[in-house]
């Protein structure tokens, strides 16, 4: 598990000791992403007392990312850094698992992101476009008994085991109507615009 300050996440390792390894990771830093590769299963295949604990990443789970809200003329060096903390980072750490997945034949890629890449609000536009699927953020839930409830790692952890894993997840009721509005709309505008989009086939000819 990796945050930017490692110390934040010291808490679930001594939860789960033998089995979590709490690691500092700036998400925009890629060498720095690279070594936490290294550290948690040996990267490219280099030797070391963390490989001889989890011997491979088997899941890589991207959850860092935030928020953001402005017009079209927003700061350019804000929209750079929203990019490469919601896009450019996760890439890199995917670049950085796959070869140890593809030499062990397998591995799954989890993205998490925001109901934001498909409904979202005025001044959400660079926001909805930096991420690659739909973090979500979860606001407090009435007092009951942990052991009830069902939290959005359970159905991440769910989905990764399932034989047949979905392309995409919906989390929680507000962000399935949300989905499920945006894919309406869609939907009706493909529609209407239908014959249109027929009109532009062209024929295709035999080499």
């Amino acid at each position: 598990m990796t945050a930017r300050d490692a110390a934040s996440v010291e808490d679930l390792a001594r939860s789960h000791p033998g089995t979590a390894l709490p690691l500092p990771l700036d998400i925009t830093d890629h060498a720095q992403a690279r070594a936490v590769v290294h550290a948690a299963a040996g990267g490219l295949g280099q030797f070391n007392t963390a490989q001889e604990r989890f011997g491979a990443i088997d899941v890589l789970v991207n959850n860092a990312g935030h928020s953001y809200r402005a017009a079209v003329e927003a700061a350019e060096d804000q929209v750079q850094e929203l990019f490469a903390t919601n896009f450019f980072g996760p890439a890199a750490l995917i670049r950085a698992v796959l070869p140890g997945m593809r030499r062990h034949g397998s591995g799954t890629i989890v993205n998490v992101s925001s109901i934001g890449a498909r409904s979202f609000p005025v001044g959400s536009g660079y926001y909805a476009a930096s991420w690659k699927s739909p973090s979500w953020r979860s606001s407090p839930a009435p007092s009951v008994p942990a052991s009830c409830v069902p939290s959005p790692s359970h159905a991440i952890i769910t989905a990764v085991h399932s034989p047949s894993p979905p392309l995409m997840l919906v989390l929680g009721p507000d962000a399935l109507i949300s989905f499920r509005d945006a894919m309406k709309e869609l939907s009706a505008d493909v529609d209407a615009w239908e014959q249109t989009s027929l009109s532009t086939s062209f024929p295709l000819t035999g080499g």
